[in-house]
């Protein structure tokens, strides 16, 4: 059983379980039952309240019939449907894994939150995290079953074809929501400061003030509305470098970032949370917070470096390996397989 939130609408979050329900779904060694909790980006109380009494009767219609039970949640869901489904896996006795989305740490919660995160945590029979950096807070409070779970995008259908041969950088792209902290002001005042021939082009979803006005008069800047998660890869293409200037406190594996890497383009981002466990100097360029001078500096750099383009591009192809599809749900798989066994 896979219980989270998926597309309608999308976002990161709910195209990465997307990709592995469908991943597993295309498998002849399993079976796969969703319950799916998303019921739209607004959410009040009583829409919380329907979801929440929607999803426990959706697992306990079908709980005799499952093996494992995972629930793949963001980190403010673990004191609500992660504890439910928790007590009804335990109350059946299933196997349950809980892997969760997003660089947030429950144990920056105050009490009693933070009590019933590290008890949903603490008893599940395995917990994903995201980040290496979640991983080793998780243990060292005491978790113990706990491991590395990134997000990952299936190489061979969506990217295997588009890879080209690039023989330099002029065209920049922005994917994500466009809000101050993705830091899509700074990189408005560093895509300004570009030499003719070069581009920055924004796409997603506009926030916190940001309109088609904002960008009305740019030289170099332009916003370019929402992309489709299925037309990413044919839009990565187009393009040199992948920026990224966030700063944003939710920060986890960015999909943008490995559908980065699977493209063959390097990474400007920031040094913000667990971005540095996925991009360094092997394929992308790493500039402070908050920084226009230090994130215009990186990207005339790779615009006017020729060699370090080049570099930087052949480290992007080995390292989007370690982020393939194909591998995780494997190793969700065994996960699975390993916890009956225990059981």
């Amino acid at each position: 059983m896979v219980v989270g939130s998926l597309p309608p609408p999308f976002n990161g979050t709910r195209v990465s379980l997307n990709y592995l329900t469908k991943g597993l779904m295309e498998r002849a060694d399993v079976s796969v039952y969703t319950v799916n909790t998303s019921i739209g980006e607004s959410m009040g109380f009583l829409k919380n309240l329907w979801r929440t009494i929607k999803t426990m009767t959706s697992v306990i219609q079908v709980i005799k019939q499952i093996d494992v039970v995972t629930a793949h949640l963001l980190t403010n869901r673990l004191d609500s449907i992660g504890l439910i489904i928790l007590i009804i896996s335990r109350l059946w006795k299933r196997p349950f894994i809980l892997r969760k989305f997003e660089g947030r740490n429950y144990l920056d919660y105050k009490q009693p939150r933070r009590g019933i995160c590290r008890w949903v945590v603490n008893h599940s029979g395995l917990y994903l995290a995201q980040t290496k950096a979640l991983v080793k807070s998780a243990l060292n409070d005491g978790a113990a079953h706990v491991a590395w779970y990134p997000t990952n995008r299936p190489h061979d259908k969506m990217f295997s074809n588009l890879s080209r041969k690039r023989e330099g950088c002029r065209k920049f792209v922005f994917l994500g929501r466009v809000n101050k902290e993705k830091g899509i002001c700074e990189l408005i005042e560093s895509g300004e400061r570009l030499g003719s021939g070069t581009s920055v082009d924004i796409f997603g979803p506009l926030q916190g003030g940001f309109s088609e006005e904002t960008f009305a008069g740019l030289k170099h800047v332009r916003y370019c509305g929402i992309i489709e998660p299925e037309k990413v890869a044919g839009l990565l293409v187009r393009y040199d470098v992948v920026v990224l200037p966030t700063y944003h406190k939710g920060e986890g594996y960015p999909g943008i970032i490995i559908e980065s890497l699977m493209a063959g383009l390097p990474i400007i981002t920031t040094r913000w949370q667990a971005l540095t466990e996925l991009v360094d100097e092997t394929c992308g360029l790493l500039v402070e917070p908050r920084n226009a001078d230090e994130l215009y500096n990186a990207m005339k750099a790779v615009a006017e470096d020729r060699e370090l383009y080049s570099r930087l591009c052949r480290g992007v192809l080995e390292k989007s390996i370690l982020y393939d599809s194909k591998k995780w749900d494997d190793c969700f798989v065994d996960y699975c397989r390993s916890l009956m066994n225990r059981k």
